[in-house]
């Protein structure tokens, strides 16, 4: 599509008008007018300049309990896509689904379930990759894209094939029940694990290493003291 509001918006709307949409459809667009990113934050994105794209899963055969599985699945996907074109800059995955270079973000997924009874009827991911856009609002804190990090312009349409084809592998692994293997490696890929970093949290700083991932996707930080808490997203935020 040309345009849309929201990606993510309008496949929900396909899927509604035909719950038989095949798993695995994909809405790409050159520009949204109402992105969104996790909680109540947006996406902006220069008009077809950027990866737009949303596609849709049934992982009936996952635990709601472990949805978080389809998000480090998603977002290795993704990692390893854009892996080929920074062969420079390492890409981090910063908890939850961002995609991190040189310590700038460079892209970000938001996935939403539709849950029946103990049945995951349906996911959309959506995803955004700043792929040739060089400029960026104020307001951002730290964006940067594939273009600025190499100094040359890329086929977005590639990408997305790529992104696709890794996304794809990493959900038959998860159908397959490889979970360890997820596991391992996104915690392999998280930025900051194991490490003391900074985080703030209502207004107060503090420092804590990040000491895995629990269950229910929670960030695990273990305090200086040996304490280790668990926080939900929006709950928490790593300044560096």
């Amino acid at each position: 599509m040309e345009e849309v509001d929201s990606t993510n918006k309008e496949l929900w709307r396909r899927l509604d008008a035909n719950a038989r949409l095949p798993e695995l459809t994909v809405i790409q667009a050159g520009m949204q007018w109402a992105g969104r990113g996790l909680g109540n934050t947006t996406w902006e994105s220069e008009k077809d300049k950027n990866l737009l794209f949303s596609v849709l899963l049934k992982p009936a055969f996952l635990d709601p309990a472990a949805q978080f599985m389809l998000n480090k699945s998603i977002s290795l996907g993704i990692r390893e896509a854009l892996a080929g074109y920074c062969p420079q800059n390492p890409i981090s995955i910063k908890w939850p689904n961002d995609m991190y270079a040189a310590g700038k973000k460079i892209g970000g997924t938001l996935v939403e379930n539709r849950i029946l009874g103990k049945t995951m009827e349906a996911t959309v991911a959506g995803t955004g990759i700043n792929v040739n856009q060089s400029h960026f609002p104020e307001s951002l804190p730290n964006p940067s894209s594939l273009k600025l990090l190499n100094g040359k312009t890329f086929a977005v349409d590639d990408l997305l094939a790529g992104a696709l084809a890794a996304v794809r592998k990493y959900y038959e692994m998860l159908h397959n029940g490889h979970l360890g293997a997820i596991d391992a490696a996104y915690l392999e890929h998280l930025l900051g694990y194991g490490a003391q970093n900074t985080f703030e949290t209502d207004g107060e700083q503090f420092l804590a290493e990040i000491a895995g991932i629990d269950a229910y996707g929670k960030l695990l930080l273990r305090w200086p003291d040996g304490r280790t808490r668990a926080y939900g997203i929006k709950e928490i935020t790593m300044v560096h």
